[in-house]
C-alpha cells in the first residue's frame, strides 16, 4: 500500500515520484432527487468509461424522490445498485453518506446526477489514488445543454465529446468563473496557502474510502443547499489530506433542467452561513465572537505535564485569554486530573486524556481546532498570548508555527529569552514538547500519518514548518529547566505595555524621561522593553475592497537604507497610485506588490513574499528586475518564483533581459516590459540644462561587479574627470548611496580639487532630480543614476557593473551607450559621452520614457481601483 504523502503546505508535485499501487477498485456515488432523464445520461456516460469495467461499480443514492428512480438504475446494468432514504429536507449529504456506506470500492468518486462524465473521468481520478492514500482529487465541471444527445450516444461512446466540450462554459455565472479562476491562480493551482479546502465541490471529486470514513463523511446537519462540501473539505484539510486539481477529469453539468436561476441556492447558502461559521474555524469564515461556544473551536490547547497544584490556576489563565474560541485537553492521569475530568464532564471545552489513551499523540488525534497550542503545565500566560499568536498566524498564512519569547519572572526582575536559539534551549530543558507553541494541526497530522514517534514529533514539525516569533515575552516559566528546583510560587507575568506604564509611574519627571528614552532605545534596536528594575535580557532579533475604501497595498522592496534608487521607485509608485495606501507595514492588505529593484532571484525576497502571502490578496509585480543567472547563478527556487508569478494578476518587468530570463525558465504566463517604476517621476519645472556639464554617479560595490575591482573602475573615472575638465566641461559628482562617497572623495583627491561639484542625492530626492535635470550628460555606474537621468530627460552613459544596468539601458534604447566595467577604457568612455547628447538619441530616449511613464500611470490607476 502506498504511503501517506507529505509535502510543504499543499504542494502535491512529488506525489507521483513513488511507485504506483495496482489499479484500485472504484465506486461512483451519485445522489439523486427526481430528474431521472438526466440521471439516465449520467449512468450512460459511466458505461462508456475507459477504466476497466470489472473494477468499477456505481451506487445511486435516492434522496426520497417524488418520481420513480429505481427503473432507471435497474436498466443501467448489474454494476449499478440502488439505495434510498426518506426525504427530510435537502438531504444530498445524507444520500452521499448512504451511498458511500453501501459502496465496495477502494476509491470513492462523487458525481452529481445531472453531470455526465467524460469517458476518462474514472481513469483520471483513479490514477492519482495509486500513489497515496490521502489525496482529495478535485475534478473539473463544465456546463452545456445535452438535450440533443440521447443517453445511448453516451453509453456507446458515439457522443461527440470534443464538440460538446468546445460548446461548454466553465460556470453558470461570470462571478463563479471569476472566483474559481482567481482562487486557483492565487493558490498556485492549489499548492499554496491555507484555504485550498475551499476548492472541494461535491459534484466531481474523489477520495480513498478509508480517508472518507476517517473524517466522518458529509455532515448530515446541513438540511439546506450549500456549504456541506466546503465543511467536508475543511475536515479533510485539517486531517492532512492533500488536494489535487485535475482539470482533465471532466463532467458536463446538464443545464437544460437546472432548478431555477440560482436565487434559491444563494438564499439557502446564506441561511447556512451560521452553520458554516460554527463548524469551520478558519478565519475566512469565522470572525471572533467573544463568549460564543462554537461546534468546532479555533484552538485546541494541549496541556503537557500538568501540575496538580497549578492546574486550576492555569485553567483560569486560559479562560481569561482575550481570544477564547478554544478547547482544553489535559494530558495526565493523577487523581487531581481524574477528578477535574469528572467535574467538567458536561463542558465540551474540557477533555482529559490519559497516557493509556495515547498521551500527547492521543490528544492531538482528539483535538478539533484549526490550531493546536502546546502548553507546559508550569507555564504562566499573559492574557493576550493566544490573541497575538492567532493574529500573527492569520497575517502569515504560509507560516505554520508561532512562538513567544519566554520570561523567567522573580520578584523585582525578569529575564527574557527571545531568540529562536534561546527559545529552543528553554524548550529542551522542559521535555520533548515546547513550553508554548501554536502550530497548525494539519502540520502535526502530517507527522503522525508519516509514522513519527511522539518524542520526535516536535522536532520533525519545527524543522519543516516556517516559524514566527512574538518578540514580547508573553509566556513565563519558573526556571530554565525542569531539572532545577521549582519555586513555591512565582508572580504573574506582565506584558511590555504594562512594564512601561509601571516604570513611567515611578518617581518624578526625570525618571519618566529616562524611561521614555530607554523605551525608544529598545524599540530602535528591535528589542522588547525590559523594566528598569529588571535584569538584562537576551536580545531579540525578532478582502474585498468595499465601496469608498482605499486599496491597501503591502509593498515588498528595499526601503529605509538611504538609497536614492529604492526611495525614488517607492515615491514613483505612490505617485501613480494616489488613491491607495502603500507601504511595507500596511495591515490587512488587498494587494501584495513586489516593487521596484532587482528582487526576483535575489536571495530573501521569495521568502519575504511568502510571509505576507494569502489567498485573499491580489499579487502584482511592478517594474521589478530579475537578477541575471549568468552573473548570480540561481540564488532561489526557480520553481518557487514561477509559482508566485503564475499567481499574479499582473507581471510588469524592468527590461528585455529580465523578460528573456523569465521565458528561459519556462514561464508561459502573461508578462510585459513595464520599465523601471522610477520612470514615472518627471523633470522638475524651471530647470535649465547647463551646457557642457557632466554628472558622474559612481558605485561602491565591494568588488561585486564585472571585473571584480572597484579600484579599476575608480582609476578610469579619475582619468575621465581630468579629461572632461581639460576640455572645458563642468563635472559634478553625484552619490546615490552613502557608500558611494568614499569613491567620490578619491576622485576629488585625484583631480586635485576637493571643491569639485558634489550632490548627495540620497539625502534629498528633489535636489537629486534637479541636479540630474541640469546636466547635459550623466555618466552612471549606479543603476538609478541612469534611470533617474532618463526620467528627467537627460541622456546617460551607463557603466554596466552588473547585468541589471544593461537590462534597463536596453529598455530605453541606450544599450549602445552602455559599457561593462571589465571593458572600461577612458578614451572609449569619453567618446560615448560626446555622442550621448545627439538630438536623434535624445528624442528616441524621450519617446521610450514617455511610453513607459504612460504605461506605469495606466497600470497604477488600474491596480489601485
Amino acid at each position: 500500500m502506498s504511503r501517506w504523502f507529505v509535502g510543504p503546505e499543499n504542494d502535491y508535485r512529488g506525489v507521483r515520484d513513488s511507485a504506483p499501487d495496482p489499479l484500485p477498485t472504484v465506486s461512483v456515488i451519485i445522489p439523486v432527487y427526481n430528474r431521472p432523464d438526466l440521471l439516465e445520461r449520467t449512468l450512460a456516460g459511466l458505461r462508456a468509461q475507459s477504466y476497466p469495467q470489472e473494477l468499477l461499480s456505481v451506487v445511486v443514492a435516492d434522496d426520497g424522490s417524488d418520481v420513480p428512480i429505481k427503473p432507471v438504475v435497474d436498466a443501467a446494468g448489474d454494476r449499478v445498485s440502488y439505495v434510498s432514504q426518506s426525504r427530510r429536507g435537502y438531504g444530498a449529504g445524507r444520500a452521499r453518506n448512504l451511498g458511500a456506506r453501501s459502496a465496495s470500492g477502494d476509491v470513492l468518486i462523487f458525481v452529481d446526477a445531472d453531470c455526465v462524465p467524460h469517458p476518462d473521468l474514472v481513469a483520471r481520478h483513479a490514477e492519482w489514488h495509486r500513489y497515496a492514500p490521502n489525496l482529495v482529487v478535485i475534478g473539473n465541471r463544465r456546463h452545456a445543454d445535452t438535450t440533443g444527445i440521447p443517453a445511448d450516444a453516451f453509453a456507446s461512446g458515439e457522443a461527440d465529446w470534443p464538440t460538446l466540450l468546445a460548446s461548454a462554459t466553465s460556470a453558470e455565472t461570470s462571478a463563479t468563473r471569476d472566483w474559481r479562476t482567481l482562487f486557483y491562480r492565487r493558490t498556485s493551482n492549489l499548492r499554496a496557502g491555507d484555504e485550498v479546502f475551499r476548492s472541494l465541490v461535491s459534484s466531481n471529486f474523489s477520495v480513498r474510502a478509508p480517508l472518507f470514513a476517517s473524517v466522518g463523511g458529509f455532515d448530515e446537519s446541513f438540511d439546506r443547499w450549500g456549504g456541506e462540501d466546503t465543511e467536508l473539505g475543511w475536515r479533510f484539510f485539517n486531517h492532512a489530506a492533500v488536494f489535487v486539481p485535475d482539470n482533465d477529469a471532466v463532467v458536463v453539468h446538464q443545464v437544460q433542467q437546472d432548478e431555477g436561476e440560482g436565487d434559491w441556492r444563494d438564499a439557502d447558502r446564506h441561511l447556512n452561513d451560521a452553520i458554516i461559521r460554527r463548524k469551520i474555524p478558519h478565519p475566512f469564515y469565522r470572525k471572533p465572537a467573544p463568549g460564543v461556544i462554537f461546534d468546532v473551536p479555533r484552538v485546541s490547547w494541549i496541556i503537557v505535564d500538568p501540575i496538580d497544584k497549578r492546574i486550576d490556576d492555569l485553567l483560569v489563565q486560559l479562560r481569561r485569554q482575550v481570544a477564547d474560541d478554544a478547547e482544553f485537553i489535559i494530558v495526565g492521569d493523577t487523581p487531581k486530573i481524574q477528578s477535574l475530568g469528572e467535574l467538567t464532564a458536561g463542558d465540551p471545552r474540557v477533555l482529559t486524556v490519559t497516557p493509556a489513551d495515547g498521551g500527547v499523540v492521543g490528544a492531538i488525534h482528539r483535538s478539533r481546532g484549526a490550531q493546536v497550542a502546546f502548553l507546559n503545565g508550569w507555564a504562566s500566560l499573559d492574557h493576550r498570548l493566544i490573541g497575538r499568536s492567532l493574529r500573527r498566524l492569520d497575517g502569515r498564512p504560509r507560516a505554520g508555527i508561532v512562538r513567544s519569547a519566554y520570561q523567567i519572572p522573580t520578584p523585582g526582575t525578569v529575564t527574557v529569552f527571545a531568540t529562536p536559539d534561546d527559545i529552543a534551549s528553554i524548550d529542551a530543558g522542559w521535555g520533548p514538547f515546547p513550553v508554548y507553541a501554536l502550530v497548525r494541526r494539519r502540520e502535526l497530522m502530517k507527522a503522525l500519518h508519516s509514522g513519527v514517534a511522539a518524542e520526535a514529533l516536535w522536532g520533525w514539525v519545527s524543522d519543516r514548518v516556517e516559524t514566527e516569533v512574538l518578540r514580547d515575552p508573553l509566556v513565563g516559566v519558573p526556571q530554565v529547566s525542569r531539572d532545577l528546583e521549582m519555586p513555591g510560587t512565582y508572580p504573574p507575568i506582565t506584558g511590555e505595555r504594562t512594564r512601561l506604564l509601571d516604570d513611567l509611574s515611578r518617581g518624578g519627571g526625570g525618571a519618566a524621561a529616562r524611561t521614555a528614552l530607554r523605551y525608544a532605545k529598545h524599540k530602535a534596536q528591535r528589542r522588547p522593553y525590559v523594566s528598569i528594575g529588571a535584569s538584562p535580557a537576551t536580545p531579540v532579533v525578532a478582502n474585498r475592497l468595499e465601496t469608498g475604501e482605499r486599496r491597501r497595498i503591502f509593498y515588498v522592496g528595499w526601503l529605509g537604507r538611504n538609497n536614492l534608487g529604492d526611495e525614488a521607485m517607492f515615491s514613483a509608485i505612490q505617485r501613480v497610485m494616489p488613491e491607495a495606501d502603500i507601504g511595507p507595514e500596511v495591515e490587512r492588505p488587498h494587494t501584495l506588490m513586489l516593487g521596484g529593484g532587482t528582487l526576483i532571484n535575489r536571495h530573501t525576497y521569495l521568502a519575504w513574499l511568502r510571509r505576507q502571502d494569502s489567498p485573499r490578496v491580489d499579487r502584482v509585480v511592478f517594474g521589478t528586475g530579475i537578477a541575471s543567472p549568468e552573473y548570480w547563478g540561481d540564488t532561489e527556487s526557480i520553481d518557487g518564483w514561477k509559482d508566485f508569478l503564475s499567481s499574479c494578476s499582473y507581471v510588469g518587468l524592468r527590461g528585455p533581459q529580465s523578460m528573456a530570463t523569465l521565458r528561459s525558465w519556462g514561464f508561459e504566463g502573461e508578462a510585459e516590459i513595464l520599465g523601471d517604476s522610477a520612470l514615472a517621476l518627471e523633470r522638475p519645472p524651471g530647470i535649465a540644462v547647463e551646457q557642457g556639464s557632466v554628472l558622474i554617479s559612481p558605485a561602491w560595490t565591494k568588488d561585486e561587479l564585472w571585473g571584480g575591482s572597484d579600484a579599476a573602475v575608480l582609476e578610469v573615472l579619475e582619468q575621465l574627470v581630468v579629461a572632461l575638465r581639460k576640455s572645458g566641461r563642468t563635472v559634478t559628482l553625484f552619490a546615490c548611496n552613502p557608500e558611494d562617497d568614499r569613491l567620490i572623495l578619491e576622485i576629488m583627491r585625484a583631480s586635485g580639487d576637493l571643491d569639485i561639484g558634489y550632490v548627495p542625492g540620497y539625502l534629498d530626492q528633489e535636489a537629486a532630480l534637479a541636479a540630474l535635470a541640469a546636466a547635459e550628460v550623466v555618466v552612471a555606474e549606479r543603476l538609478h543614476g541612469a534611470v533617474l537621468a532618463a526620467a528627467v530627460d537627460t541622456p546617460f552613459v551607463a557603466l554596466e557593473y552588473r547585468p541589471k544596468v544593461r537590462d534597463f539601458a536596453a529598455s530605453v534604447t541606450s544599450d549602445h551607450l552602455t559599457i561593462r566595467t571589465d571593458e572600461l577604457d577612458p578614451d572609449r568612455l569619453l567618446e560615448l559621452v560626446d555622442s550621448a547628447h545627439s538630438a536623434g538619441h535624445r528624442e528616441a530616449l524621450r519617446t521610450r520614457v514617455v511610453g513607459f511613464r504612460d504605461k506605469l500611470i495606466q497600470n497604477g490607476h488600474s491596480l489601485q481601483s
